[in-house]
């Protein structure tokens, strides 16, 4: 039931990473063939950077504002959004700030938790936290219910990436920048020691320690003696803007913003510790007559 759930509810996800890249691909000779259509009417949002389902099977769709708000829609063709989380007072939206990312937890229907990654103002960190919605209404989240998970610091204004998503194994993947600037100047994508520049991995349902989450049992670096965070999934990124999980494969898919020359698309194994590494995926730009993709080499990431 789990993961039927999960098909579901990353259906949405990747449709919006194929979209967003076909269109990039299309050459300009065909643009006219491309047409797009307003999913919800009339309506309108400010800075909206997400589209999520819930996976209760209520069909309702989750619109999320890097403002610090979510509206709650119940389906495509309603052009009536209603508000159902406002963290705007936690948060504040500026370049690539703010609320960046929304999940909800498998079993979402039964205990009402769903989790997003915001950045905070003065000083500027990355929260992850759990909220619950209010036991009286299932269209409204309650605010007073936030339990923080993940909190480190942010030493530059862009490069925060944001993507919160459930993988077919239950888990919570979070993605991480580098830090910012440009040129990775702290060289924490290839920093074991900092939760930059990477794709986390945690196991929400458990606590380990003094941590508010659990370690999956193996995650790469779990029992390391060097002070290497075991919350890595995979590492060598530079701002894993957003990611899904291939439904029929249970491949990550990883949308990485290049610096001056190349976008990436990582592919990224989610099972077996000994094949764990970043495979490049370019678009070939050749021209019209010869486009598909190219495979290119990364970066050093999980030997």
């Amino acid at each position: 039931m789990r993961y039927e759930m999960w098909r579901k509810q990353n259906a949405y996800s990747v449709l919006y990473l194929v979209l967003t890249g076909f269109l990039a691909l299309v050459p300009a000779t065909h643009a006219q063939d491309v047409r797009l259509e307003p999913v919800f009417g009339g309506a309108t949002f400010v800075e909206p950077i997400d589209l999520q389902p819930a996976p209760d099977g209520t069909g309702r769709l989750f619109v999320v504002e890097k403002t610090g708000r979510v509206y709650v829609l119940d389906g495509p063709g309603d052009e009536s959004p209603e508000l159902f989380m406002d963290i705007t007072s936690l948060t504040l939206s500026r370049g690539e700030r703010g609320l960046l990312g929304l999940a909800f937890h498998p079993d979402y229907a039964d205990n009402g938790r769903l989790y997003v990654n915001y950045t905070t103002p003065n000083p500027l960190h990355t929260h992850v936290s759990e909220f619950r919605v209010d036991a009286g209404s299932p269209d409204r989240v309650d605010i007073a219910t936030e339990r923080l998970l993940l909190r480190f610091s942010q030493p530059f204004g862009n490069h925060n990436a944001g993507q919160v998503q459930f993988g077919p194994d239950g888990f919570l993947y979070i993605s991480t920048g580098d830090g910012g600037s440009g040129g990775d100047p702290e060289n924490n994508g290839q920093d074991l020691t900092t939760l930059h520049g990477n794709i986390l991995r945690i196991d929400v349902d458990t606590e380990s320690g003094d941590r508010a989450y659990g370690i999956p049992a193996d995650n790469p670096f779990v029992g390391d003696t060097q002070n290497k965070r075991e919350e890595i999934f995979a590492y060598g990124l530079r701002n894993p803007w957003r990611m899904s999980f291939d439904r029929e494969t249970g491949l990550l898919w990883v949308g990485d913003v290049g610096q001056d020359d190349f976008e990436e698309v990582n592919i990224i194994p989610t099972e077996g510790n000994d094949i764990h590494f970043l495979e490049v995926v370019l678009p070939d730009i050749a021209g019209p007559e010869e486009t598909g993709l190219a495979v290119e080499g990364h970066a050093p990431g999980i030997p």
